[in-house]
């Protein structure tokens, strides 16, 4: 089921002259409320709600799908006056490859004495809505409604901590290489020889998965290689959220194993564990 929440209509996106516009895809999955961190901190949809509402001073043209007609609702109200760059979906999320897979990950986090990290772990739902985003900005970009060259994912909550409300742009990265997939580095330091087991079970970060950044076709061919290193750690018993499915596949054992083609433009912040550095370091405040 894809249904198209229809907003009154305004005149056209026109990309710029110089074809350097990016198209921001995000989603929402309703998979209710959980715990993250800890037993005592719980995730809802009224946290997501409030994130979201950081989107109504983004200027690209933005792509949101979901499961959800309230969200979809209301989220269609964070962007009044911006209807001829939004465009809204609801979809079946087991329309998605990621989600299809949620019974095999769950026969993995059900193993016994496999590690227990809330969420990524224990809830195999939140687990397919991270890998999902790869599935919903390759169909962004297969049908590149607004034309643009580039198209980046950005999680509901990337911008939680932007209290301005001044209009924004998010611009390609400084030194951009178009034949990769830009995404922000995390942990500085993290041995590439680190085994697939230990990435998964341990539950360890190299980057984050908030941003995906990349060129409309390079990010379609992304969601193949990538869906393809899921298939492949589930294949041996290993699951966890994107983060690690990432660190997996361009580890040294998972190149060995899946030799990916695309290779990522890793982007180094100033500080570690600066999670948020490349979205605030492409964003550009219109005055």
């Amino acid at each position: 089921m894809r249904n198209v929440i229809k907003i009154r209509p305004t005149p056209a996106h026109v990309p710029s002259e110089s074809n350097e516009d990016a198209t921001i895809v995000t989603a929402y999955f309703d998979i209710g409320t959980f715990p993250k961190g800890g037993y005592h901190i719980k995730f809802s949809n009224n946290t997501y709600l409030n994130w979201a509402a950081r989107f109504k001073y983004i200027m690209n043209p933005v792509i949101f799908y979901t499961d959800s007609k309230p969200f979809a609702d209301i989220f269609s109200s964070m962007r009044i006056g911006l209807e001829n760059i939004t465009k809204i979906f609801i979809i079946n999320r087991n329309s998605t490859w990621a989600f299809q897979r949620r019974d095999k990950i769950a026969a993995i986090f059900k193993t016994p004495g496999y590690p227990k990290h809330l969420p990524n772990t224990v809830v195999p739902e939140y687990a397919c809505a991270q890998f999902a985003k790869y599935d919903v900005i390759s169909r962004a970009a297969k049908e590149n409604i607004f034309q643009t060259k580039y198209y980046m994912w950005l999680d509901i909550g990337y911008f939680r901590d932007r209290l301005t409300t001044d209009k924004c742009i998010l611009e390609k990265p400084k030194d951009f290489n178009d034949s990769r997939i830009a995404m922000n580095l995390v942990y500085f330091n993290r041995n590439m020889s680190a085994s697939p087991q230990n990435i998964f079970k341990q539950n360890i970060v190299w980057v984050g998965g908030g941003l995906v950044f990349g060129e409309r076709n390079l990010v379609i061919q992304y969601d193949k290689q990538f869906m393809k290193a899921v298939d492949y750690f589930i294949s041996i018993g290993l699951m966890n959220t994107d983060q690690q499915v990432t660190y997996g596949m361009f580890s040294d054992a998972g190149r060995k194993a899946l030799n990916p083609e695309i290779e990522l433009h890793v982007h180094k912040p100033e500080h570690e564990y600066g999670w948020f550095d490349l979205g605030f370091k492409m964003l550009r405040t219109i005055k």
